[in-house]
């Protein structure tokens, strides 16, 4: 059997049984080993699978998009405890930050009150609506453009031309998923390509990502993690992919 038929083979397995040992897979394809983990270290790479001791586990490919309301009270949490952290340690009075609209990102609204002269810059219909009792105190700024009802995000030309325009402190961001090798994926075009406008407009970006997306791959990538400056993330998080985050010189907050 050659190569590319054995990888076949092993991702057929593991569509159906999610997870395989080394030992029955050299058993299954009656192979070596080592034969086994260059394969398997093959498709990682690929960001098919993901290694583990003595086996791997298939990568969940996100099949399709949720909607923001599916998404709103899922690890709501974790989402909560990252935000806050976000909030406490990277807003202070008299900055600009870009908030976009991923759910995560959008429990930092509930804790900016305290907060004076902030100008708080998003695309998130329903970071907007928390925001608006802010407006006393802080100036609040709406990129427009088309609004995507699946997402409560506004996207497309207009928002990315709005936010060429902005000079931000701290961009913060959120993901569908994240795997070494495809880095911060999100399942829409459009949503991707007002995240890049949005990081490009402010001189910190930052990840607000929980624990259960990673090893997720979604079907584009945003970012690579270079692009990133900072990863928050809760302390659910398995000990490798810290490890790999923290390898790669960015900030890496566990909370």
């Amino acid at each position: 059997m050659l190569s590319y038929q054995r990888k076949q083979a092993i991702i057929e397995y593991m569509e159906t049984n999610g997870a395989i040992s080394i030992s029955e897979l050299s058993e299954l394809l009656t192979v070596s080993d080592m034969t086994i983990r260059r394969d398997l270290k093959l498709l990682e790479m690929e960001g098919l699978v993901k290694r583990t001791h003595g086996g791997a586990i298939r990568t969940q490919v996100t099949p399709h998009e949720l909607r923001f309301e599916e998404k709103k009270g899922f690890q709501q949490e974790r989402k909560v405890r990252i935000a806050k952290f976000a909030v406490e340690h990277f807003v202070s009075d008299n900055s600009v930050i870009l908030l976009e609209g991923g759910t995560t990102v959008s429990c930092m609204a509930n804790s900016l009150h305290p907060f004076r002269n902030l100008t708080v810059v998003t695309n998130g219909l329903n970071t907007l609506a928390i925001l608006k009792r802010m407006t006393p105190y802080s100036s609040i700024l709406s990129s427009g453009g088309m609004l995507r009802d699946i997402s409560h995000t506004f996207v497309g030309p207009l928002a990315e031309q709005f936010f060429a325009q902005i000079h931000g402190t701290h961009a913060f961001f959120s993901a569908s998923g994240y795997t070494r090798e495809q880095g911060f994926t999100d399942p829409n075009m459009l949503e991707c390509q007002v995240k890049k406008a949005m990081r490009r407009a402010a001189k910190r970006s930052i990840m607000l990502i929980d624990s259960t997306k990673f090893g997720n791959l979604a079907l584009l990538t945003t970012f690579l993690l270079k692009e990133m400056d900072v990863v928050i993330t809760d302390d659910g998080a398995p000990q490798d992919v810290l490890e790999h985050l923290q390898d790669s010189g960015i900030q890496v907050h566990v909370v």
